[in-house]
Parts: structure tokens; sequence; C-alpha cells
């Protein structure tokens, strides 16, 4: 992933967060699920920020989500994991950068269908591309 920005060096060492979610089964869309909450964090991602001329900051995200992205437990910790993203990538546009995130989401996109047309029983996508009001976040998500 860091193949994309060959050539700048970041700004600071790669770092990571280990900030923590919580989805509460009433609110997530991943089917019928026996805890009443479910928590994660992403063990598996880095940060890394960069200046670059006119662009300005950007701070890249890499992540892989857990696999399996329609059995109702996995699901609903993936959408707690796009949660922990989601609240990182809002604290640096905060900070005046501009944010992608890459990696392996496993999830599908309601947006961007693939060869089968499969569609997300999660809210994994939403909830990186969009704010918690609803207005789009303006992160790149790949």
């Amino acid at each position: 992933m860091l193949a994309l920005f060959r050539g700048f060096d970041p700004i600071n060492a790669l770092f990571r967060d280990e900030q923590r979610a919580t989805i509460y089964s009433v609110d997530s869309t991943c089917g019928n699920l026996p805890e009443e909450s479910y928590e994660s964090g992403v063990s598996k991602h880095f940060i890394a920020r960069f200046n670059i001329v006119n662009l300005g900051q950007i701070t890249l995200i890499g992540a892989h989500l857990l696999a399996f992205p329609t059995t109702p437990d996995r699901c609903v910790r993936r959408e707690a994991q796009a949660t922990v993203l989601r609240n990182i990538a809002q604290n640096e546009r905060n900070l005046g950068r501009q944010v992608v995130i890459l990696g392996d989401i496993n999830d599908y996109d309601r947006d961007v269908l693939d060869a089968s047309d499969s569609v997300p029983t999660s809210r994994v996508s939403n909830l990186l591309k969009y704010d918690g009001s609803g207005r789009k976040n303006n992160v790149f998500c790949y």
C-alpha cells in the first residue's frame, strides 16, 4: 500500500490506533445476533502521514478487516472496526488532512457492485463513506 506514495517519505513514523468501538445488535443490519452488543478494534492496520507538494497533508490508513461478510457475528464486529476507522479518518480530517483508506475491507459495497452483484449485509461501506449525520466523509476508500 505504501507503494502508492513511493518516493514520498512519511512525515513521522507509521503508527496504529488502539481505540475500540461497540455496535449494539439493534443498530446493526447483520442479521440475527445473539448478543446485545459487540466490540472490536482494528487489529491489522497502520496509519501514515505524508506532506505532498500541491496536495497538502494526506493520511493513508491501511487496514485488513475481519473476513466472511455474511456471517452475522463477524459482520457486526467488522461494523465496529469500520467505526474505528471512521473515527480515525474524522480526527485526521479535523486536523486538515485528506484521508485515504486502503486495504482488504472484506465486505461488499452498495455503490460499487462486484461481478455477482453482491450487496452487503453490513453497514461497513456506509460507515466508512459517511459521517454519523449522513454527510459524505470525503474519505477515499479502496
